[in-house]
């Protein structure tokens, strides 16, 4: 039986997925506090069609909002707030969704009491489009035109000189054929083709540190909460997996580095620990009154006998 998910500010009520909760602790990770706020599930109202959402609000527009280049792409679409829409990677962009997200955008405006349209943006991101979907944003005029491979922009201005909330659709699939060393990747369809970036160069480097930071064991223990939730097996079994190639790439001692000695032995049985040690590195460190403890009389006494013969003059 699937165990209910904890209640707060930041917790997803249905249709949220796991792959919702993995996306905003991404988007957290990578995301600069002092640069970027992040509002994963913001509530944008009290009535039923006012659900939660994900929004990100610029806290100094002059600044990198990003502290790892793995999210970069969304840096030039970003306005003062922005509502983030997200497709897990079975899902699809439909235009219900479209009209959905058109309601978050005023919603999240009208809740921080923006007086510009042109302070909003609303951005979708998806594995796979509906077939129709620019069909028919077009005829309903929203037309969308191509920015870069795997993003599409829909500006509609109004009849004064100011800008109107601005749409934009990412394919992540797209976009993940682009950036094939891209964090992205794990959250779209092709998650299970996402080439881990080579240690030894600058790129690499910041992905293990991204990696250790984000997917590590304490990410696991961030999604425990969430256990039973549609997605949610799938992303362990991912995070497990990219994490067996990052510790493939590094050597022994680059592993273990920087780990606590009761940490590395425990679980590990006295015999096995004393393994490969010859009589004087198992006893270095050991006080001479714990040496003892456990031998019998008679051979303590055998033990001072060749003490003192070690320590009389020859």
């Amino acid at each position: 039986m699937a165990s209910a998910p904890p209640s707060g500010p930041d917790s997803p009520d249905p249709p949220y997925t796991g792959w919702h909760v993995f996306f905003t602790t991404l988007l957290k990770t990578c995301a600069n506090p002092d640069r970027l706020e992040v509002k994963a599930f913001d509530k944008l109202g009290d009535l039923l069609l006012e659900a939660d959402a994900i929004v990100v609000r610029k806290v100094d527009p002059h600044l990198a909002p990003f502290r790892y280049p793995d999210l970069d792409f969304l840096v030039p679409l970003l306005r003062l707030y922005t509502v983030l829409e997200y497709k897990s990677p079975q899902d699809r962009l439909t235009w219900d969704d479209f009209d959905q997200g058109r309601v978050y955008g005023l919603l999240c405006k009208r809740k921080y009491r923006r007086t510009w349209d042109g302070e909003i943006a609303v951005i979708f991101l998806a594995s796979a489009v509906a077939g129709d979907f620019y069909e028919v944003s077009a005829k309903n005029g929203f037309p969308f035109e191509p920015v870069k491979q795997g993003i599409r922009r829909c500006l509609v201005q109004g009849p004064g000189p100011a800008e109107g909330i601005v749409y934009y659709v990412i394919n992540l699939m797209e976009l993940g054929r682009e950036y094939p060393e891209s964090l992205l990747n794990l959250l779209s369809a092709r998650r299970r083709l996402y080439k881990l970036p080579q240690a030894g160069d600058e790129r690499g480097a910041m992905a293990q540190d991204l990696f250790y930071a984000t997917l590590s064991r304490e990410m696991k223990k961030m999604l425990e909460p969430y256990k039973g939730m549609p997605g949610l097996s799938e992303i362990t079994e991912d995070l497990s997996e990219l994490r067996r190639q990052v510790m493939a790439m590094h050597t022994i001692e680059e592993r273990l580095e920087g780990i606590p000695p009761e940490q590395l032995l425990k679980g590990i049985p006295p015999k096995q620990r004393l393994e490969g040690l010859d009589a004087e590195q198992r006893l270095e460190g050991i006080p001479p009154e714990q040496l003892l403890k456990g031998i019998p009389p008679e051979q303590r006494a055998e033990l001072l006998k060749l003490l003192l013969k070690e320590l009389s003059p020859k």
